[in-house]
Order: C-alpha cells, then structure tokens, then sequence
C-alpha cells in the first residue's frame, strides 16, 4: 500500500468515525483528519461586508491622492528653497562672476568682433536662471523616482 492509499485510507476512517459510524481504534492519524473534518465544519467567522471592495479601493485611490498632493507641496517648498538659496548668494556670485570675467578671455577678442555686441549681454542673470533651473531638474529628478499605483 503506498503514501497515497494509506491517507485515502485514514480520510475514510475519520469520515466514518466523526459520523458515528465507526469501530476505528485510536490512530493518531485518523485522529488528525477527524480533526480537520471538525475545523471544515465549523461555521466561517464574520463575513465581509458587500462593499468591502468598493470602501477599501476609495482609501487606495485617497491615500493617492493624499500622497500626490504632499509630494507636490514638497517639491513647491524645495523650489522656493532653491530660488531663496539663489537670492541670498547672488551678491557671492556675481563678485566670482565678475572676477572670473577679468580672468577669461573675451569672446570678441577671441571672434575678432570689436562691436561688443557680447559685453551687453545680462550674464549674471543668465548663470542665476541655469542654476535655478538645474535645482529644479535635481528637485524633479529626485521626486520623479516614485512610481504611483494606479487603481
């Protein structure tokens, strides 16, 4: 008799026994499945209620919500922080800016233009506007990783 029979075997033993209709000695196997067959029986605990489902997607779909709204106040936070940061060291720059400008050769003398058509060019804006923009795309960058589930 192999594995499969000898458990076919004790399933119909603990059927009988539980049914009452048994003369089965105690067999510490027939007793486990006796005592499965009392656990099947048993009533299931409370039931779900109808719109479990319904109720537990709208807290998925809130907490979203919630999540999204938080990580666009934090990226607006960061932002300001990036555009005061630029503020405050603005006047530390543009004197770098305009020690740097003395040091580097000038694109005119280097093109052989003398209209100085690139001296009246607004470079100190320019540089604070690429650093703003690179602290945002270093904000967005690092924000943008998360993926949202999707409900």
């Amino acid at each position: 008799m192999n594995e499969l029979e000898k458990e076919a075997q004790w399933q119909r033993q603990a059927e009988q026994a539980e049914q009452g209709h048994s003369n089965a000695k105690d067999d510490p196997q027939v007793d486990r499945y006796r005592l499965v067959l009392r656990a099947l029986r048993q009533p299931v605990g409370p039931q779900l209620p109808a719109d479990f489902a319904a109720r537990l997607q709208q807290q998925v779909i809130d907490s979203n919500r919630r999540a999204a709204l938080e990580d666009g106040l934090v990226t607006l936070l960061m932002a300001i922080m990036v555009a005061v940061g630029l503020v405050v060291a603005y006047p530390y720059l543009a004197s770098l800016i305009d020690q740097l400008r003395g040091n580097l050769p000038v694109a005119e003398s280097l093109l052989g233009m003398t209209d100085g058509a690139l001296t009246n060019v607004p470079w100190k804006s320019i540089l604070g506007s690429a650093l703003a923009i690179a602290g945002v795309l270093l904000i967005e960058r690092n924000l943008g990783g998360d993926e949202q589930l999707s409900v």
